[in-house]
């Protein structure tokens, strides 16, 4: 049952916050290319990247918390280690390129200077993280190797 629960916890924060923060890469850039009738919506958007890119801490915690529950599992897994090697790629790639890439984008907005090549770093960026994510999914679901 407790496993259950956990496992619930983990699919659920994933939806949710690593949801949240795909669908962000998905419409920054086109916001971005937007211009300044996008301003406030950018500001917004950055800094809910904050709030949910650490946040996603609490899925790999579940994860870990699953893994240490069920004795068939065990870091050693290449479909696991590979998924947590994974994960924390994502998020250094969020949280530092793709944060200080939107910081600029904003100064430059708010100067009245297009953001065009900003808007391409972060969809290439958030093409990543999301092939990343995808990546991870499908390892959680096929645990090669097991």
């Amino acid at each position: 049952m407790a496993r259950n629960i956990l496992l619930f916890l983990h699919i659920a924060t994933a939806i949710i916050i690593i949801g949240g923060l795909v669908f962000m890469d998905m419409i920054v850039p086109g916001l971005v290319r937007g211009g300044r009738e996008n301003l406030s919506v950018l500001r917004k958007l950055h800094g809910m990247g904050r709030v949910f890119g650490p946040s996603s801490a609490i899925v790999l915690l579940l994860g870990g918390a699953l893994v240490m529950r069920d004795k068939s599992f065990d870091f050693s897994q290449i479909w696991l280690s590979a998924s947590v090697v994974l994960f924390v790629v994502a998020a250094v790639i969020g949280s530092v390129p793709m944060a200080r890439t939107m910081a600029g984008a904003i100064g430059k907005i708010d100067e009245g200077h297009p953001a065009d090549s900003e808007a391409s770093r972060l969809g290439m960026l958030g093409g990543i993280n999301i092939a990343i994510l995808l990546t991870i999914v499908y390892l959680m679901v096929d645990k090669p190797g097991l």
